[in-house]
């Protein structure tokens, strides 16, 4: 059990935290949960990544994903076609937000 400013966290929560020397991107933070999922349920078949800056409009894409995964047991990872909340498509490398896209808040980002 991990603990936490207001105490104990139950589970199926724990906390990781990185030394102070350790890698801490993004990449690593993946890595380390990763591990500690599939070492507290070592029976996981898949995991799913979520970024919370994103959302999931539906459970198609995630049924078509397992479809895949069942079928073609070798793949290490499937991605979704990310869209815009008016349903076009967003391309890898879309801008980077600018200042004024922060300070009118995220959901304003690339619509």
């Amino acid at each position: 059990m991990a603990e936490g400013n207001g105490g104990p966290i139950c589970d199926p929560y724990s906390l990781i935290f990185a030394d102070e020397h350790e890698d801490r991107s993004f990449s690593a933070g993946v890595n380390r949960a990763a591990e500690q999922a599939l070492a507290s349920f070592p029976d996981t078949k898949w995991l799913f990544l979520y970024e919370s800056d994103n959302w999931v409009a539906g459970a198609e894409p995630i049924k078509e994903a397992i479809k895949v995964l069942e079928v073609h047991d070798h793949l290490a990872a499937i991605g979704f076609t990310v869209r815009k909340h008016s349903g076009a498509e967003i391309a890898y490398g879309e801008p980077f937000p600018r200042v004024w896209n922060l300070s009118s808040g995220r959901s304003s980002v690339h619509i």
